[in-house]
């Protein structure tokens, strides 16, 4: 199988500015590979480190 890992950023809406939405990052990222691994939201360093050892 073929591993294409994705890290999704998790963000955090903050109140609107002058009409416009607002969003800030909370430092925390998902790693999701299409085989079905899934590691929720965790440490943005975590994320990648995973992301970038998976399938090796």
């Amino acid at each position: 199988m073929r591993h294409l890992p994705l890290l999704v950023r998790e963000l955090r809406e903050l109140p609107p500015q002058d009409g416009w939405a607002c969003y800030e990052g909370t430092g925390c990222a998902c790693m999701v590979c299409c085989c079905g691994l899934t590691t929720g939201f965790i440490d943005k360093r975590e994320a990648r480190r995973q992301a970038e050892q998976h399938g090796t």
